[in-house]
């Protein structure tokens, strides 16, 4: 498993403006060249990108690529026995490591130092980057190759739309590709042959399901210890609170003898909602907030406005606070993008209005060109001189 930056600017959903470059974290398998499962994303490389990764390459696929309408097959699933990362921070967080040991999934840290032990992934990444400098909104791979080329302004592309893209890629292109790592063989051909065997060697067979898919994805999630109380439970001064945590308010710890702390996991993208782990049944519960009319936020947001509070002497830190900061900073941005959007449309106009009066005077100096300005008929000149009588003039 690593991460990498995309080399392709996206842009918003709702304006189409650009945002910046997403990051695309894989995980590889190595004997067949398969990939196990991926994950992209605008958060930079983190513990939730490296779990969010390993449950998609757990899960089974047929119905993650029903609702995208794609008609292929990607067989890879199951849980693996061991995984190979580098010595990044994401990778020796106390979530990965605590998942996977319980998951009985070995964690191997490559060698500091020694980049020769990830070039099945780096080589993968390459191949990949190559595919998307074919996009609109491409960066290229070096500042030489992409030379004018405009990337934000031909950015077109959402990151759901790139992610469609690049599963197309994978489950279409990359597997049926003839791959020179594994002797000219596409990756889903040797892993069919690895696993339902040859004529000369058996198959290892499938690999086992996961019974429940989301528990699994959520022992991959960030989490947080806290004991419970009877309003609930406090994380990063929000209120939780759901019934099922009514039997474990005030719990003590045994050896201790102090406040029992359980663990709940949480998305960072949307914070509105906790998962108690049930310490008996190992089962995980939705906790939502105490007060269900405040807005889903993401974990970044909330650092954002309480660092923003802390600044200032006369605030003080409360929920109440907390997400007045946040709809304060969220019309900012709305006001910000709005305005952006104006001035974008503004020049477009200014630039059109230009290119249409130059294409006018520019026919202009085509037609005076081609066809000359027609004169007027030469009147005939006469001098007093030349008059001459009217001689047969009757009169009546």
């Amino acid at each position: 498993i690593d991460h990498t930056k995309v080399d392709v600017v996206i842009v918003d959903e709702a304006h189409r403006l650009p945002i910046g470059r997403p990051y695309l974290t894989v995980a590889l398998d190595v004997a067949t060249k398969m990939v196990a499962g991926f994950l992209m994303t605008l958060d930079p490389p983190g513990s939730l990108s490296a779990g969010l990764c390993v449950a998609h390459a757990v899960m089974r696929k047929e119905h993650w690529l029903a609702k995208r309408d794609i008609v292929a097959e990607w067989p890879v699933y199951g849980k693996m026995s061991k995984i190979h990362v580098d010595n990044a921070k994401e990778f020796h967080g106390n979530m990965l490591n605590r998942a996977c040991e319980q998951h009985g999934i070995i964690l191997e840290h490559r060698p500091k130092g020694q980049p020769n032990y990830g070039p099945h992934i780096e080589r993968a990444f390459r191949t990949f980057m190559g595919e998307c400098q074919s996009l609109p909104g491409t960066t290229f791979s070096n500042v030489q190759a992409k030379m004018n080329y405009d990337s934000e302004g031909r950015a077109c592309m959402t990151l759901a739309e790139l992610e469609l893209w690049f599963t197309v890629f994978v489950a279409y292109c990359y597997h049926h590709r003839a791959h020179k790592g594994i002797n000219e063989v596409p990756p889903i051909k040797l892993y069919h042959q690895f696993v339902h065997g040859t004529a000369e060697r058996p198959g290892i067979g499938l690999p086992a399901p996961i019974e429940d898919e989301e528990n699994f994805r959520l022992d991959f999630t960030p989490y947080v210890e806290r004991t419970i109380q009877r309003h609930g439970v406090v994380i990063d001064n929000i209120h939780y609170y759901a019934p099922i945590l009514r039997r474990w308010v005030e719990s003590e710890d045994r050896a201790t003898g102090k406040g029992r702390k359980f663990l709940f996991a949480r998305d960072p993208r949307d914070i509105s909602v906790v998962y108690f782990l049930d310490p008996e049944t190992r089962c995980y519960s939705p906790v939502p907030y105490l007060n269900n009319t405040r807005p889903a936020i993401s974990l970044w947001e909330l650092r954002a406005t309480l660092q923003r509070l802390k600044q200032d002497p006369v605030s003080h830190v409360d929920e109440e606070m907390i997400f007045q900061g946040i709809r304060r900073m969220r019309e900012i941005e709305a006001e910000a993008v709005e305005k952006t959007r104006l001035a974008k449309q503004q020049r477009a106009t200014e630039k059109r209005k230009r290119r249409m009066a130059e294409r006018r005077n520019g026919w202009a100096g085509v037609h005076a060109a081609a066809m000359p300005a027609p004169q007027p008929p030469a009147l005939p000149t006469a001098s007093d001189d030349d008059i001459q009588p009217f001689s047969d003039i009757q009169l009546g």
